[in-house]
């Protein structure tokens, strides 16, 4: 009876052991594939989704900067900010390209965005910038940015909601495993009266497999357990290998711990609903994401480690460029104006002065030496003026920048008046004009500074630094060295940037003219010569050559429009040459021309084409330019000897120069200036001036051109003087080609 028993006990015991080894193996099917799929959704969401949603914010952050640089460049037609375009235009390619962040559509629209930028920046660097254009340029940028920014906006949208949807899903799973556990649970508690030891032993080896499962071991991040006590009950091998990355024994597991896990594991305890947290912490020089989750089951704690130290540096090197000067480190223009704004918004009482400076000349050694040696110098340039704060003797604080690819500004505050300001400027401009030794050689940089100060002259930070460039740009037109803003300057500066404007129109719309102003022999009284003169037709109107002119040369407009003096008068001169006469035609070289590295060539050039002796040009630079960097002027000036055209130190007597040392130079004729000439009859001063140019002029084997005759007594006393050649009203007033042309015939005739 008792076998029977036995028997049915055992058979009874073999199928309830079957039906629970049936159940556990259809829960364990289940739990595994309910962890598989928490674990696939989990990663996705660390791994893919939310990082791939901040990439992008940062794409979209990169877009808006780059709309940022065009509108810069619009702005201020630097160069800089189309090269800052060009670098996070290729930043963003490469993020689209690497990231897989959206579809052929970004690519289609960044190519547009970067055609758009291309032909903007190719009107703006334009001789004749078109406006309107740059203007209707600026809309599609824009429109093609905000294409972009709803395409980033969409997909950013979608990803959230794939984030939601993934949680979801993982909640899910969660809950069905919540009810296999209970059915489980339920059958366990049937069986267990039966079959105990092995209910239990299949628990603990059902347990283990699902710790298994979810924690694998060659998972490629970093993963540990804990329990409430910190200990470490699991560790994958990727553990180990981040310690050595951080420079850590691998054994020292527990440094993996972050600081603060307590305080997040007590907030996972206490909150019921909060089944995870994520936070970022330093591992020696590692930057390190964990994602913490708590196992109520087996009262543990899960952390999941990413390595994002990469991730880091890239974030920290884009707010360090958009705050700083990538070539020199110093904070930049952005910079300069978030705190000019902060410390007005917290100080409104107190001082605080702008000192806007650059390099006097600055096209002209950008034309010499290019830009890549002069971002040298300038970097040179930036460590001495560094330097140079320390030695300055001011009690306030002083801060240096560079706000644009040429200019540097000093923050300077607090001071106790406007000449305290102008003292502490002074001591910068004196200390900066020591020579420079850089890598191509000793420089001699001189400064031209504009300053303003708030809140006695500027209300904001953009008004501060508009008054203070404005400044500069008068002391660039002025010629000085230091120029303190006035209310005006903005009225003349608008008037500069009109005129500039209307100047390019003329270019493009033939408005300019050449008028000639005959030379005249003193002895004979026939025509030798002409001065070519610049005039500007606008409409019914002639604008004068003082109002122009200057603008021409601030804007760089006489480098195109003396390209095309030079051009005409070699025509002028080729046509009277054909016609039988060969008259000599004068230009006048501006300064900022004489120094263009093209001069030469172009000059070349242009008698080449018309077949014209090079006798028939003659060059005229002014006193000033022949006296300044004497051994750069006298190697141009003696190349262009050796061409053969002719050489005249124009208005001479206005620099107060030496006669003698000008001996030096290759030159065939003085012009005296007229405003000698003029009071020579009434100012003994003047006339014996004049007297002596004439005779040591002669002994230095010099020609004489006396400027602005306009009376028989003035001709009369020049005529006593010996002196050779006359120019002005006398003879002849400035005529337009045809005129001249007539005249030419019949002074010739007669």
């Amino acid at each position: 009876m008792n076998s029977q028993k036995l028997r049915a006990l055992k058979k009874r015991t073999s199928v309830l052991y079957g039906i629970m080894l049936a159940m556990a193996l259809l829960l364990s099917v289940a739990a595994i594939h309910t962890v598989s799929s928490i674990n696939r959704d989990t990663n996705a969401l660390v791994s893919n989704s939310i990082p791939e949603l901040e990439k992008l914010g940062y794409f979209r952050a990169a877009i808006k900067e780059m709309e940022q640089q065009l509108y810069q460049l619009y702005a201020t037609s630097d160069n800089d900010y189309y090269v800052d375009f060009e670098r996070l235009q290729i930043e963003t390619d490469d993020f689209v390209m690497k990231q897989n962040v959206g579809n052929d559509m970004y690519v289609l629209d960044l190519s547009l965005l970067k055609q758009h930028a291309i032909e903007l920046n190719q009107n703006m660097q334009h001789a004749s910038t078109d406006w309107d254009l740059a203007r209707a340029q600026l809309a599609m940028i824009s429109e093609d940015v905000a294409v972009l920014q709803e395409r980033a906006q969409q997909l950013m949208k979608q990803r959230s909601a794939d984030i939601n949807n993934t949680i979801m899903h993982v909640q899910d799973d969660l809950g069905l495993a919540r009810i296999w556990a209970v059915v489980f649970a339920i059958g366990i508690a049937v069986i267990a009266a039966f079959s105990g030891r092995l209910v239990f032993g299949f628990l603990s080896a059902a347990s283990k497999n699902e710790r298994l499962a979810k924690y694998p071991k060659r998972n490629p991040n970093p993963v540990l357990t804990v329990t409430e006590d910190n200990e470490i009950v699991f560790s994958n091998a990727a553990c180990y290998q981040l310690l050595e990355q951080a420079g850590l024994a691998p054994e020292n597991l527990n440094a993996l711990l972050p600081e603060k896990l307590d305080h997040y594991k007590q907030q996972i305890l206490n909150d019921y609903g909060l089944r995870s947290q994520r936070f970022e912490y330093r591992l020696n020089q590692k930057h390190l994401l964990c994602s913490i989750g708590y196992v109520d089951q087996q009262k543990q704690f899960d952390l999941h480690i990413s390595d994002i130290s990469e991730l880091k540096t890239a974030q920290e090197e884009l707010e360090f460029l958009a705050h700083n000067d990538a070539r020199t480190q110093l904070p930049n223009l952005y910079c300069l104006t978030g705190r000019l704004e902060q410390q007005f918004e917290q100080m409104p009482e107190q001082p605080v002065g702008l000192a806007v400076f650059e390099i006097q000349r600055f096209n002209q050694l950008v034309s010499g030496y290019g830009h890549e040696q002069v971002n040298t110098i300038l970097l040179q340039m930036s460590k001495r003026l560094r330097s140079l704060l320390d030695e300055i003797r001011f009690d306030g604080e002083i801060e240096l920048y560079r706000i644009s690819s040429r200019a540097f500004a000093l923050k300077i505050w607090p001071f106790s008046s406007p000449t305290e300001l102008a003292e502490v400027a002074q001591q910068l401009m004196t200390r900066a004009a020591d020579p420079l030794d850089t890598d191509f050689g000793e420089f001699q940089l001189e400064l031209e500074m504009g300053i303003s100060h708030f809140p006695a002259l500027a209300t904001d930070a953009s008004n501060l630094i508009l008054q203070a460039t404005t400044a500069l740009d008068e002391a660039t037109v002025s010629n000085q060295t230091i120029v303190h803003y006035h209310p005006d300057m903005l009225d003349h500066r608008q008037q500069r940037l009109t005129m500039e404007a209307q100047l390019r129109k003329a270019i493009a719309n033939y408005e300019l003219r050449l008028y000639f102003q005959p030379q005249m022999d003193i002895a004979t009284g026939k025509i030798i010569g002409a001065e070519a003169l610049l005039r500007w037709q606008h409409g019914e109107n002639m604008v004068s050559p003082v109002e122009f002119i200057p603008v021409a040369e601030q804007s760089g407009l006489i480098i195109e429009i003396g390209e095309w003096i030079i051009e005409q008068a070699c025509r002028v001169a080729k046509n009277l040459l054909d016609a039988g006469q060969a008259i000599p035609i004068a230009i006048n070289i501006s300064a900022r021309q004489f120094q263009h590295p093209e001069l030469y060539q172009q000059i070349e050039r242009a008698l080449q084409r018309h077949q014209l002796p090079a006798e028939l040009i003659e060059l005229e630079i002014t006193e000033s330019v022949a006296m300044h960097q004497q051994d750069e002027v006298l190697a141009v000036l003696n190349r262009f000897k050796a061409l053969g055209v002719g050489l005249s130190i124009d208005d001479f007597g206005t620099g107060y120069s030496s006669l003698a040392y000008l001996r030096q130079f290759p030159v065939n004729k003085l012009k005296i200036d007229r405003s000698f000439i003029v009071e020579m009859l009434e100012q003994s001063e003047d006339e014996a001036l004049v007297n002596t140019i004439i005779g040591i002029s002669h002994h230095l084997q010099m020609k004489v051109v006396a400027e602005g005759v306009e009376t028989e007594p003035q001709l009369a006393r020049l005529k006593e003087m010996g002196c050779d050649t006359l120019q002005g009203y006398l003879y002849s007033r400035p005529l337009p080609e045809s005129d001249f042309n007539q005249f030419v015939k019949a002074t010739t005739a007669s």
